[in-house]
């Protein structure tokens, strides 16, 4: 019996060793790069437990006013797959996603089929807007040589908001892009890919429905907002934004500005202004001066958010709720 027991053992051994030497080497996730936190998120869902995905602009910086560190531009020359925004959100990075190794998979998610296209408010209480034809330009030659899975004629230089993410039916859209890409990338976890696109998108369903439960009482009461970055939830969900307080977050603001604005609020009965945590509170405080209308915070990035696949219901969840708590307080 003894010498059963040990044949079998070794047997076993043999068994395991044989397994070992046949077992196929692990596949390595591909290098995955994200614009900006709500773009991480989503890809992070549908990276979850294949691999990381690096996020470019910290969360609570400006995308618009990000300058890029010398790490950033490595991570962009080792990526397997990049998702942005555009140009007209991220204006920093066409010139630089130009020289990336043609390799790399560069998702352009404003121009993601399925996606809805809002032109920018322009003039009055919405100010004026300056375009950057040269970053156009240097967006134009980088689509030469590189697959971004995306139809062609839409961006913000051209006069859209790409905001995009602030409505969740565009980022069901967008999910479907990313799992295209990431299987493209990664075909030995396709399947993995295209199975939790299937269940971010229920999940983005739902989060629409709720937002819209959210949102429902506050739908006719007017409110400005620090800049221009909700158009795309005030369009799905019926909201009533009568103006923002700035295009350009560096740039004063004038007496004649100011007047207009709040002239505009008396006029208008703005019941509320939302600052960003991204900026200083100040210029809301100053339009806001001998109104009613109540000072409280609208963040589109999430900053108090982790990184992460919840970041982005977490993101747009609060927006809901800080806009119904402020709007239906007493004034």
């Amino acid at each position: 019996m003894p010498f059963v027991r040990s044949a079998c053992a070794v047997l076993a051994v043999l068994s395991v060793v044989a397994g070992l030497s046949v077992a196929r080497p692990a596949v390595a996730a591909p290098a995955v790069v994200a614009s900006i936190a709500p773009v991480q998120s989503l890809a992070a869902a549908l990276m979850d437990g294949v691999g990381e995905v690096r996020q470019l602009v910290p969360t609570g910086t400006s995308p618009h006013t990000y300058a890029m560190k010398p790490s950033d531009t490595v991570a962009l020359a080792e990526a397997d797959v990049i998702f942005w925004v555009g140009p007209g959100l991220e204006s920093f990075l066409p010139r630089v996603l130009g020289s990336v190794p043609r390799h790399a998979i560069i998702v352009e998610l404003a121009e993601v089929p399925g996606v809805e296209h809002l032109p920018l408010r322009q003039g009055g209480p919405w100010g004026e807007h300056h375009h950057d034809d040269e970053a156009q330009g240097k967006a134009d030659e980088s689509h030469d040589h590189h697959d971004h899975n995306a139809a062609e004629g839409h961006d913000e230089e051209h006069g859209e908001d790409q905001h995009l993410w602030m409505n969740p039916a565009n980022a069901r859209a967008w999910v479907a892009a990313m799992a295209d890409a990431l299987a493209k990338a990664d075909p030995e976890h396709a399947a993995a890919y295209q199975q939790r696109a299937q269940r971010l998108d229920q999940s983005l369903q739902a989060l629409d429905e709720e937002l819209r439960e959210t949102l429902i009482p506050v739908q006719r009461l007017p409110f400005l907002v620090f800049h221009d970055a909700y158009q795309h939830m005030e369009k799905r969900y019926g909201l009533t934004a009568v103006g923002a307080l700035t295009i350009d977050p560096g740039q004063p603001m004038g007496a004649r500005r100011l007047a207009e604005l709040r002239t505009h609020i008396k006029e208008t009965g703005v019941r509320c202004i939302f600052a960003e945590p991204q900026f200083s509170d100040r210029l809301p405080k100053v339009v806001a001066e001998n109104s009613p209308a109540t000072i409280a915070v609208l963040d589109p990035l999430g900053q108090a958010f982790p990184a992460g696949p919840q970041q982005y219901p977490q993101t747009l969840r609060e927006a809901a709720r800080s806009l119904r708590d402020c709007l239906l307080a007493p004034h």
